[in-house]
């Protein structure tokens, strides 16, 4: 089958909110294609996949399909385009069986809808044969991966012309993700444009795109079609940014800044090296993200390496290490239940402060009021926090209880601040309001230092990203 143009976005801009935003963006899909679309959260990648799920409506430019000019602002006039969205919200009906799931909206004829079982139901079980899924199942037996399926196959009979995949970390994983390589390239061999959002996967499904389009500062920058280029995940990180990714670096230290400098080495030579009011991010494998205890953690990154911190070596084997060498470790995920609930809001913040002190010195009148004051007075970050004062922290929620744990650490007055980044793919809103705490941070002359399991958490105003 002779390879067409089957859709054209010319100068296209979207303006939503958050990272949803994207400035002039040209570029052409053609017909039997598998492309990649890759970027950074605030990179405008947002916002086509809100565009492609009919959330995000298209404010000036075009978008042309095959010849014709098209509106793309709802689900329906997507699905009317011949445009279909899966990724991880199933939108199948628990209540109907699989085959009603299939046949609906299938065939329409003026208000009434007009469904031929006998005709349709033969190409239905080819397809669902083709995909390995078994009709006479109900719905609920089957699997994330298996209703996934279920929904291309219903792409594919209402006669999709693009298929676009996002948000499927929950639905594939090692086990799956040979099928579902298979699986888009039986559809490019269909005729069938697909559209993979880029996510932690790429590495393992690289293989099968014929092209990679970049998205940087909310246009489409790049068009990579080498295959070598698209095969190397570091090369493609590198298109994203825009600058050295860097990966094990073995640079020489030339200058150390007494005044806040920090290196991690060992006889092989630098794997990182940072400097005050620096945003250094490191991709973590997903080892660190689960592990459980601060030094836990600290242990599993020095399990290898020297710390060496204004030019002097220094361990971490307890959480007074943390407060002797101010280094602040900021997990969200972990903050809830380290909130000490039968205690005031500064008793919990003046923690880490009061550490190495006698006990009863943290309850003297007035001290941990002091020093929570204090804090919550000298980082603008802490606004809110600032109004959560109380006796106890019983019916503090998640939110607040992260407040708290922020404002213990930041009551140290550390020179390092490591940032844990659990948050989900999403997860704009609590994604902007970590940069803002990383770049506060950094201004301050702190070392910032964000670990995340995927490049995707990053920032442009990241100045070393690092591969662990």
């Amino acid at each position: 089958m002779e390879q067409k143009e089957r859709i054209r976005f010319k100068k296209l801009a979207i303006d939503d909110y958050d990272y949803c935003i994207l400035n002039d963006a040209s570029f052409t899909l053609k017909t039997q294609e598998i492309v990649a679309f890759v970027g950074l959260m605030n990179s405008g990648i947002k916002a086509m996949e809100k565009l492609f799920e009919g959330e995000c409506p298209v404010y000036r430019g075009e978008v042309i399909l095959e010849g014709k000019k098209v509106r793309c602002g709802s689900p329906e006039e997507l699905i009317s385009n011949g445009i279909y969205c899966v990724n991880g919200k199933s939108r199948l009906n628990e209540r109907m069986s699989l085959q009603d799931n299939l046949f609906m909206g299938s065939a329409r004829k003026g208000l009434l809808s007009i469904l031929d079982y006998k005709a349709q139901s033969k190409e239905i079980d080819a397809l669902l044969k083709r995909y390995g899924l078994d009709l006479a199942k109900d719905l609920s037996e089957l699997n994330a991966f298996e209703k996934m399926k279920l929904e291309i196959v219903k792409c594919i009979h209402h006669n999709a012309g693009i298929i676009v995949f996002s948000d499927l970390a929950q639905i594939c994983n090692d086990d799956t993700i040979v099928e579902f390589v298979s699986i888009m390239k039986d559809l490019k061999e269909r005729g069938i444009t697909v559209i993979y959002m880029m996510d932690d996967f790429y590495g393992k499904i690289s293989k099968a795109f014929d092209r990679v389009i970049v998205f940087r500062r909310g246009c489409s920058s790049t068009v990579i079609d080498d295959p070598d280029i698209i095969r190397s995940y570091e090369q493609i990180v590198h298109a994203i940014f825009g600058r050295e990714f860097i990966k094990r670096s073995e640079q020489k230290v030339t200058e150390i800044n007494k005044d806040n400098h920090l290196l991690l080495k060992n006889e092989k030579g630098i794997l990182l090296e940072a400097y005050g009011g620096e945003i250094i991010g490191i991709v973590d494998n997903g080892r660190l993200t689960s592990m459980n205890s601060h030094v836990q953690i600290m242990k599993e990154i020095l399990k290898d390496y020297d710390l060496i911190l204004n030019g002097k070596e220094v361990s971490i084997h307890e959480m007074k290490d943390f407060v002797r060498q101010r280094i602040a470790l900021i997990i969200k995920e972990k903050s809830d239940h380290l909130v000490i609930d039968n205690l005031s809001v500064a008793d919990n913040v003046s923690m880490l402060t009061l550490i190495g002190n006698d006990r009863r010195f943290m309850y003297e009148k007035g001290v941990s009021e002091y020093l929570y004051e204090q804090v919550t007075e000298k980082y603008p970050i802490l606004k809110h926090c600032r109004d959560l004062y109380s006796d106890d922290c019983f019916d503090l929620n998640y939110e607040q209880k992260f407040e708290i744990m922020l404002a213990r650490w930041l009551a140290i007055h550390p020179d390092v601040v490591i940032l844990f980044w659990p948050l989900g793919n999403n997860d704009t809103k609590n994604a902007e309001r970590y940069w803002d705490l990383a770049c506060d941070l950094s201004e301050q002359g702190k070392i910032v230092i964000v670990i995340a399991d995927s490049y995707r958490y990053f920032d442009e105003g990241n100045e070393k990203v690092y591969m662990i």
